[in-house]
């Protein structure tokens, strides 16, 4: 007994036959951390994947490319949540459903570079899935809310021969219907298979050995293209729009940068006019200078002429000058010859001047003594004088008495007065 969900299995063989090497997932919980689904993104891409260990960085890359490239729509079906497949909640249902939406993009992508070795049977349940519960809306791809349901049943005990008689039944004719019954399943019968030709005529008469071909072929997959490459059309048209508005608004910024550019120009050229002008004015002024300093010059070079002349007349002067200096210079040695001679001389004279002032002090000093005692003396003899002259002046008064008494009355002897 296997205990696998049809469709789980399917999506499990898909991605197993995607493997390098070749290795059987046998369940979902192998793909928890993200590689495998992160290289099978990447085969799509058909691009180098990078390296990138974290599972959660590896789920980011995924999810990115399941909402922008493969254009799934959670807000009008049953929500993928990527936060449980992070946290290993319900992964049965959350990584079944990104595989299918990736099994999806790339059947509908006309590349199918995933499909190409799949068995006939892993291909019926496969475009069972597709056929039940992917649905596409103005481009955009959305998960049929009922899927959550289908995936929760994933463990049916059904033999192998159950197994391979159900998808050989969906696979070897499309017009017919297959059931699993009470009997084959006691928990719940199986879901209704679509009568293909009953619902979507099949476009050619020809019966494949692919389902997903005789899928691919049905007037409702091929709306489904016409459908996308519309859209792609659309996006490609609105990518030109946007581009041609890009473009005009550039146009129309260069265009007014021209403009401005312009009467930046046309004011330069006015200023340029202007600036002409005034230039025209300071040449006309600088030539005038010049002729003024060409005057100066000429005067200049005159009095430089004549400065010439005075010069050599300065250097004959100065020669005479020079040969006077000779006569000088051998005047001026034999006046230090003679200034020597004086030299020695005022030295002679200076000693002699030495003994003669030491000679003169001392008669200074005897000079000096002499009239100080002179001085003493004159003292004296001044004082004396002054006695003497007292003396006199009484004789002189008692002569003038006695000549007044000789002339009035007759006088008698004279009295003789004693000199001392």
């Amino acid at each position: 007994m296997a205990l696998m969900n049809l469709g789980v299995k399917a999506l499990l063989d898909w991605i197993s036959n995607l493997t390098l090497p070749h290795r059987a997932i046998k369940n979902i919980e192998e793909l928890q951390n993200g590689e495998l689904l992160f290289d099978v993104v990447y085969q799509m891409k058909k691009e180098q994947p990078p390296s990138i260990t974290s599972p959660r960085e590896r789920f980011k890359a995924i999810a990115e490319f399941v909402e922008k490239v493969c254009r799934f729509s959670a807000t009008e079906s049953c929500s993928l949540s990527w936060d449980n497949i992070n946290n290993g909640i319900n992964l049965t249902l959350e990584i079944a459903k990104v595989l299918l939406l990736l099994v999806y993009h790339d059947m509908m992508s006309g590349e199918r570079c995933t499909l190409k070795t799949l068995d006939c049977e892993v291909e019926g349940e496969i475009a069972n899935l597709t056929v039940f519960y992917v649905m596409e809306n103005e481009g955009r791809v959305y998960l049929s809310s009922s899927l959550d349901a289908f995936l929760a049943r994933q463990y049916l005990p059904v033999t192998p021969e159950v197994f391979a008689r159900t998808t050989s039944t969906s696979t070897s004719s499309l017009s017919t219907t297959s059931t699993l019954s009470d009997e084959d399943s006691p928990v719940f019968h199986r879901t209704k298979k679509i009568a293909f030709v009953d619902v979507h005529t099949v476009a050619s008469s020809s019966s494949s050995k692919s389902p997903l071909q005789d899928i691919m072929n049905t007037p409702k997959f091929q709306l489904r293209k016409i459908q996308r490459e519309m859209i792609r059309e659309r996006d490609y048209r609105d990518g030109l729009e946007k581009d041609l508005v890009g473009k005009i608004s550039l146009l129309a910024q260069r265009e007014s940068h021209i403009n401005q550019l312009q009467y930046r120009l046309d004011k330069m050229k006015g200023e340029q006019t202007a600036n002409e002008l005034s230039t025209r004015e300071q040449i006309h002024d600088l030539e005038m200078k010049n002729d003024s300093l060409q005057l100066r010059l000429d005067e200049l070079l005159k009095e430089n002429k004549e400065g010439k002349s005075s010069c050599l007349l300065m250097e004959r002067k100065v020669t005479e000058v020079e040969e006077e200096n000779g006569a000088l210079s051998s005047q001026m040695r034999t006046l230090h010859a003679q200034l020597s001679m004086c030299r020695a001389e005022v030295v002679r004279l200076t000693g002699s001047q030495a003994s003669l002032q030491e000679e003169w002090r001392a008669k200074e000093d005897y000079f000096n003594a002499e009239l100080s005692q002179a001085a003493s003396q004159k003292e004296l003899l001044t004082e004396q004088i002054q006695i003497l002259q007292g003396k006199i002046s009484c004789l002189e008064e008692e002569i003038r008495a006695a000549t007044k008494q000789d002339v009035g009355e007759n006088m008698g002897p004279v009295i003789e007065i004693p000199v001392d």
